[in-house]
């Protein structure tokens, strides 16, 4: 009877060991959240005594809105992250990437997936033919309307054995279809780029055997540089296209330029040498030159409308409602003064950024709201108005003083000036519709072409 029971428990036990490994080789147990659902994959159901390679993923289905992010994230997130540590007959693991999408995250540009993505992972084995226990502790960011990482451990064993998993190898394979070729492949190459650090810009030129239909150029340049997104000029039918990007941030020595450029279903990667330096592109030409001017003048003239700016005309308003007393001709010139006073303003912001840029310096638009003390000194000097419209406060001065300035009050002129250009000053951060092409163009021009836009 006890002999009975004792063969009784050691085949349960098979048993149970036996759909463990089952349950466990092909597929780990999953980690579901309300934001993904990851598992472990591999293509083969145990290793095999020749196996000195295990073909893995990282699978992930991602909630609907969620997302998350590719080797280079952009401004925003980081990649995935994988700890192997723990594992048992593990040598190796390379993390493969497959191509990524462009998409934006709180206005920022991004590169990463959404609803559902694979990782290739090359597993190396230590001693093939014997058992593998692969542990991985896995740290992922998923974003939609805010960012949260998902922090799990995923587990898998595979004993000795040669059986293949058909559905973890289906999507392992279609995975590692979607890693970008290295170098010209599918028609689309590389014909040049253009990296000038001190002035921000990138600029690529792709070519292509076929028609450019859906083109994405990402480039990687590590984990803390940041693109804007990307201007297109497409030529030549279609099969050749100018791709230019604004760095917004770069450290001092980066890393060596990668780009992976997608159409369709055509992905390739490459490493292009950066020191030439490509033709002016399409907007260089005479013609082309002069619809800037136009864009620039159209969005200047829609920018006095924008929310942050028309509120700050009232400044000039307000002062004619006080100018009763004064003729026609008078408040036109007042009105020419205040106009000198914007441009005179946005000229000397131009010779400053042509200045920095000619001293080897990267420069943007709006660059002195992004330094805190000039943040500081504007918001106390629209505080110090804002209390003394409100009678907080009066400033009385000498009666000389006041003699001398109600009469260059009456004459106004120099008045309007500087009402013009503080205007000029609080109205910089803003934008309007046509001003993003122009300014680009103007930020990486010559300097006379910088004055005029400006």
């Amino acid at each position: 009877m006890m002999t009975l029971v004792r063969q009784l428990l050691f085949g349960l036990a098979a048993l149970l060991l036996t759909g463990i490994s089952a349950a466990q080789a092909g597929s780990s147990v999953a980690y579901v959240s309300e934001r993904i659902t990851a598992r472990l994959i591999t293509a083969e159901n145990g290793v095999a005594p020749d196996a000195g390679v295990i073909s893995a993923g990282l699978h992930v289905t991602l909630a609907p809105g969620w997302k998350t992010y590719w080797r280079a994230p952009g401004a925003v997130g980081y990649p995935v992250e994988l700890d192997w540590s723990a594992s048992t007959n593990l040598a190796d693991a390379e993390l493969q990437w497959p191509a990524p999408t462009r998409f934006e995250a709180f206005d920022i540009e991004n590169y990463g997936y959404e609803t559902e993505v694979t990782f290739p992972i090359r597993l190396t084995v230590a001693e093939p033919g014997e058992t593998l226990i692969l542990t991985t502790s896995v740290n992922l960011l998923v974003c939609a309307e805010l960012c949260v990482p998902e922090l799990f451990e995923l587990s898998l064993l595979l004993p000795p054995g040669t059986a293949i998993d058909r559905d973890a190898g289906a999507l392992i394979a279609d995975a590692a279809a979607r890693l970008p070729a290295i170098g010209p492949a599918g028609g689309l190459d590389i014909d040049g780029a253009s990296l000038d650090l001190a002035a921000a810009r990138l600029e690529v030129s792709v070519a292509s055997d076929t028609a450019l239909t859906a083109l994405s150029v990402i480039p990687d340049m590590g984990l803390d540089t940041a693109f804007s997104a990307p201007e297109v000029t497409l030529t030549a039918g279609g099969t050749k296209a100018r791709v230019g990007f604004d760095i917004l941030s770069a450290p001092e020595d980066p890393p060596q330029l990668r780009l992976v450029v997608t159409d369709g279903g055509r992905a390739a990667e490459f490493a292009p040498d950066t020191s030439v330096t490509l033709p002016a592109g399409p907007l260089a030409a005479g013609q082309s030159l002069a619809w800037v001017f136009v864009l620039a003048f159209i969005g200047g003239v829609i920018l006095n409308v924008m929310p942050c700016v028309l509120p700050v005309l009232s400044i000039k308003f307000a002062s004619v409602l006080k100018a009763a007393d004064q003729t026609r001709a008078q408040v036109r010139a007042g009105f020419i003064a205040t106009a000198l006073g914007v441009l005179a303003f946005m000229w000397a912001l131009a010779a400053v950024l042509i200045a920095i840029r000619a001293g080897g310096g990267a420069v943007g638009w709006g660059i002195q709201f992004q330094s805190p003390v000039f943040l500081a000194i504007m918001a106390g000097i629209v505080t110090l108005f804002a209390a003394n419209c409100f009678g907080l406060f009066e400033i009385t001065l000498p009666q000389s003083l006041n003699t001398k300035m109600s009469n260059a009050g009456r004459q106004g002129l120099a008045g309007d000036f500087a009402t013009g250009a503080l205007a000029a000053v609080l109205a910089t951060p803003c934008s309007a519709p046509f001003l993003g092409t122009a300014v680009t163009f103007a930020l990486a021009s010559s300097a006379p072409q910088t004055v005029i836009i400006f």
